[in-house]
């Protein structure tokens, strides 16, 4: 969840504790290659809401470093990367490789590096090693066909996981992973029809939390048996995140018909209003933790481990209240790039584009966001008598008011950077 981190901390007025972050990982001990990743592509997205790319560019050598492990380590002849579910994070799936969880070729490894080469590619071009960048950028054309031709199956209209040591025949379940690719605009138009499963309620919809296989698999489960981590059907605040970053990425991209602005927020919504937990003495207080009952709210590991030793909880497992401190996933981020649109780019442009639904919405406000060195105000006040600044969609920046507009609508400006 490393890449998450930076996505929801650059949004942060002080990115020291960002900067010092990245520095860990790749120059400070921290372990790259225990799970899957993709820190080329944070790293980059931090630089497009800071506009500062030093850091990005005296990291590349690291970065090719990184890479060329993966590729060296995991990736085979037939072009493909492979992983195990449980090194990316997804212990216990449907899909996990063959009989044995073990090897596979899976929609999520094949993504980060994607986005990673793609993020060297464009990291090298700032740096004027022009080379690099155009190996990397092959590099990513060349994975994108890959995983579009390999992993796509076209009779289920899904992205999905095929083991490597067993057959090569896809898995038979649709995993909510397979939206993964779309967190880093990789599909090609015509694959925007898997996102027709996300609101079906036989698929991956549930009332409280997106399902993390299809429900009517028969593989679906949700188990308070076994182990405390499964992703064979609860909901997971990583999956989710990641999937709604797509769907972002999708209104932003693409026109399609089966996810509508309403429904994108009842999204958001239900994500809201799960990662919350009511304490004993009655009082409801925000809470994220590890894996969701799509159905009832409950935090399941939570509930196994509080009684897992003895009735309390286990040291080997992480002892008492494990999860609160599961920060795998993003909120921030979801709402200020998503929602409200601020859709962050290098150089001196500033693109919003909003997917609230305008027509159940008379006005909010996202304030004090700092972009390229600049505070940000976002509204939209429908009548005017909210915030009193004016009717419509109103951009201002550093407190001056830069765009107004009568309605909602992406709205593309200069920015005089810093």
């Amino acid at each position: 969840a490393a890449a998450l981190h930076i996505y929801e901390g650059r949004w942060l007025h002080d990115q020291t504790y960002i900067n010092d972050y990245i520095r860990f990982w790749y120059r400070g001990g921290g372990d790259m290659q225990a799970y899957s990743c993709w820190m080329a592509d944070a790293l980059l997205n931090q630089c497009m809401v800071t506009n500062d790319v030093s850091q990005a560019i005296q990291l590349l050598p690291d970065l090719l470093r990184n890479y060329n492990i993966w590729e060296k380590e995991n990736m085979d002849s037939n072009g493909l990367f492979w992983q195990t579910d449980d090194k990316d994070g997804m212990e216990m799936s449907v899909c996990g490789g063959d009989p044995d969880g073990k090897h596979a070729y899976r929609p999520t490894i094949n993504a980060y590096m994607y986005g990673d080469a793609m993020a060297i590619s464009k990291i090298a071009g700032l740096s004027g090693k022009q080379n690099i960048a155009k190996s990397y950028k092959q590099k990513a054309r060349a994975l994108k066909e890959k995983l579009q031709d390999k992993l796509w199956d076209g009779s289920a209209g899904f992205f999905k996981v095929i083991s490597r040591e067993a057959s090569p025949e896809k898995c038979t379940a649709r995993e909510l992973l397979g939206y993964t690719p779309w967190f880093f605009n990789m599909p090609d138009r015509q694959y925007v029809k898997a996102w027709k499963f996300l609101m079906d309620q036989s698929y991956f919809f549930a009332p409280y939390g997106l399902t993390t296989v299809e429900q009517k698999n028969p593989g679906f489960t949700i188990s308070y048996e076994g182990h405390e981590c499964q992703w064979n059907g609860p909901s997971w605040p990583f999956a989710t995140s990641v999937t709604l970053t797509g769907l972002a990425n999708t209104f932003n991209n693409d026109s399609q018909e089966y996810i509508s602005r309403k429904d994108y927020f009842k999204l958001i919504s239900i994500y809201t209003h799960a990662q919350q937990r009511v304490r004993d003495d009655g009082k409801i207080v925000p809470w994220i933790d590890e894996n969701l009952n799509p159905y009832t709210g409950d935090w399941i590991s939570r509930t196994r481990l509080k009684t897992w030793s003895h009735g309390t909880w286990s040291a080997e497992k992480g002892g008492e209240e494990r999860g609160k401190d599961y920060n795998h996933s993003t909120y921030c981020d979801l709402i200020i790039s998503g929602l409200i649109g601020i859709r962050p780019q290098l150089g001196n442009k500033l693109l919003i584009n909003p997917i609230v639904p305008a027509d159940e919405w008379a006005y909010f406000c996202l304030d004090n966001v700092l972009y390229h060195g600049h505070v940000l105000t976002v509204l939209y006040d429908k009548t005017g008598i909210r915030y009193h600044k004016g009717k419509g969609f109103l951009i201002f920046i550093d407190g001056r008011k830069e765009g107004s507009y009568p309605r909602l609508q992406k709205v593309e400006l200069e920015i005089k950077n810093k």
